[in-house]
């Protein structure tokens, strides 16, 4: 994110530049790391049942947050 923020402040990217590298992260990278990383982790621990409450609670958290902040 830094590197991002100083290429963008020197002019090392143009707006175009950036908005095209926006799309590709959201549409193409972001989507690959959950998938490369479910790929390298153990079925056993992917089902543990802590992973799955802590995943779920801090969902419910930022669900809350969201909500509390919009209303």
């Amino acid at each position: 994110m830094l590197r991002g923020c100083v290429a963008a402040r020197s002019g090392w990217l143009s707006l175009d530049a950036i908005s095209g590298l926006n799309l590709f992260v959201l549409h193409f990278a972001l989507p690959c790391w959950p998938f490369r990383l479910g790929v390298a982790t153990p079925i056993a621990r992917t089902l543990d049942p802590r992973i799955i409450g802590t995943c779920l609670l801090c969902a419910l958290v930022m669900v809350g947050i969201s909500v509390t902040t919009t209303r």
